[in-house]
């Protein structure tokens, strides 16, 4: 927004501000502060309370005098959440709340703004790559397992965003993946050793060749139990994905001559030359960012948008002569190769393999990541596993009941925000397009 667009902005909104400030400053000094991360979150998290509640009024109300109730709401607000932050739980939910509000602000800069696209992008590059040796072990493995559970959630979403269903069962492929790659390392341990032995880059390389394996093997199951499932739609689709999903289950919790039943696979290592936490962090940034770039030209491509007129009308599609029933399969095949990719990943990072990783919990995981991130957008699923993740990491401090805790969040999230932090990010410009203070016709863009 330029600087003529700020200065004739309406009054209630240049007054506010200035008045917004000065209470900030006299918050500031009436609260003691405390770490300089927790000033920077109490800063941000005032100015959002101000800004949200003040939008809200304006689209709500055409009261001059109720639109500077938002004075009172964020003086109460703003030493709430001052109080709060200094609390164990409160910063806790504050850095919550950033994040969720950051990434919602963040989403609608680069909708609105294409230009920065690529900007941002560096930063992100320069940013992730500096990470590790800005952050302590404990959150340089939290990354490192977002980025595999991202990569597992965007998967997901290429059924359940662009094909319109449901899967219950997609952790079966992210278990196959899992166990193809644990088995290759484990029973041919001697070929594993022996590529060491000649060169660490050799073990490398056979690792990423075990990648590519399980890319295979879990698209082949996918294709074959997909071929049952694109048959059924709604609710029969996702219970067969789920009655699916278990018999694999099943199948590697009982087959103990092989996958090693319910103890698992134990010393399923990385090779040496990415063995430590950084080294592998940087393995799996690189192989998340390639398949993630794979799946978002394969969304952005013809093939995409096919599946995208499926999703909203699947007999229109069929009378175009499109064999509806064969593309997503092909859809569904795709999902679980990546599926299965992020599990290669998951088991030389944890070091294990175990039959809970294809058991419907597992499955429920990027259902929930995606339900917080917005299935509307391709990278809102990666949005909904930062969120998922910290929370874990966060509130598992605290409490043993993390599955009572995600529930009452999910159930917020469908009742409130069923758009995600993509719907919400969608909603923030409608308001913002309604103030008047945005360039945007809104007649151009609904004729567009």
């Amino acid at each position: 927004m330029s600087l003529l667009q700020l200065t004739s902005a309406p009054p209630g909104l240049k007054y506010g501000g200035a008045a917004g400030l000065l209470v900030l400053a006299w918050l500031l000094r009436l609260v003691p502060l405390g770490p300089w991360y927790l000033t920077i979150i109490e800063i941000l998290l005032v100015c959002l309370w101000v800004a949200v509640v003040y939008e809200l009024l304006r689209e709500f109300s055409d009261t001059r005098g109720l639109r500077y109730l938002w004075l009172l709401l964020g003086v109460a607000g703003g030493v709430a959440l001052s109080l709060l932050i200094k609390t164990v739980w409160g910063g806790t939910l504050a850095a919550i709340i950033v994040l969720i509000l950051g990434l919602v602000v963040l989403n609608r800069f680069v909708e609105d703004f294409p230009r920065m696209r690529p900007p941002l992008l560096g930063l992100f590059l320069i940013g992730s790559l500096v990470l590790p040796w800005v952050v302590s072990e404990f959150w340089i493995r939290e990354v490192n397992l977002i980025l595999i559970l991202g990569l597992f959630a965007v998967s997901f979403n290429m059924i359940f965003g662009y094909m319109g269903q449901l899967s219950f069962g997609h952790a079966a492929y992210f278990g196959v993946g899992a166990y193809t790659t644990g088995l290759l390392i484990v029973k041919l341990k001697p070929l594993w050793i022996g590529a060491l032995a000649a060169s660490p880059i050799v073990q490398l390389l056979l690792l990423i060749l075990y990648l590519l394996a399980s890319m295979a093997v879990a698209g082949v199951v996918a294709f074959i139990l997909g071929y049952f499932c694109v048959r059924l739609t709604g609710i029969y689709f996702a219970i067969l994905t789920m009655a699916f999903g278990q018999l694999i289950f099943y199948i590697v919790f009982q087959w103990y001559d092989f996958t090693g039943g319910d103890n698992g696979l134990l010393g399923v290592a990385p090779p040496a030359l990415i063995a430590g936490k950084v080294g592998y962090y940087y393995f799996t940034w690189a192989v998340t960012v390639i398949g993630l770039v794979a799946m978002w030209f394969i969304t952005e491509s013809p093939f995409g948008y096919t599946m995208r007129a499926i999703r909203d009308n699947a007999d229109r599609t069929r009378f175009l002569g499109i064999n509806t029933r064969w593309y997503m399969l092909i859809n569904f095949t795709m999902a679980g190769a990546f599926a299965g990719l992020a599990g290669a990943l998951y088991g030389p990072f944890n070091l294990s393999v175990s039959p809970d990783l294809c058991n419907w919990e597992q499955s429920g995981v990027p259902v929930f990541m995606t339900l917080i991130g917005g299935a509307g957008g391709f990278l809102g699923p990666v949005a909904g596993a930062v969120i998922y993740n910290y929370l874990h990491a966060r509130v598992t401090e605290f409490t043993m009941y993390w599955p009572l805790t995600i529930g009452t969040i999910i159930i917020f999230v469908v009742l409130f925000m069923p758009g995600g932090v993509q719907g919400l990010a969608d909603r923030l410009r409608d308001i913002v397009r309604k103030s008047g203070l945005s360039d945007e016709d809104p007649e151009r863009q609904e004729a567009v």
